[in-house]
């Protein structure tokens, strides 16, 4: 089932199906295959990676990801508390 069949429901994966990991290695050098998942998430961390080797981070994310696979970067954004409504 593709979550495009039903844009209000989401996408429904028996739980046995899914494999997860996780990885504390450099960025630079994923020990793993090419096209070995189907979704890469990098959450809070990218931003520790030097600018000059964020690109080359992002290739190498890339590489691990299967072709039409996800990639997901979510990063911290700090707000001045003065900037909110009602703050």
């Amino acid at each position: 089932m593709k979550s495009e069949d039903n844009p209000r429901r989401p996408m429904e994966i028996p739980r046995e199906a899914i494999e997860f990991r996780l990885s504390e290695n450099p960025f630079l050098e994923i020990p793993y295959p090419d096209s070995t998942f189907d979704a890469v998430v990098i959450t809070y961390a990218f931003h520790h990676i030097p600018h000059w080797q964020q690109p080359e981070s992002i290739r190498e994310m890339v590489r691990v990801l299967r072709p039409g696979g996800i990639w997901a970067k979510g990063w911290h954004v700090e707000i001045a508390p003065e900037t909110i409504q009602g703050g």
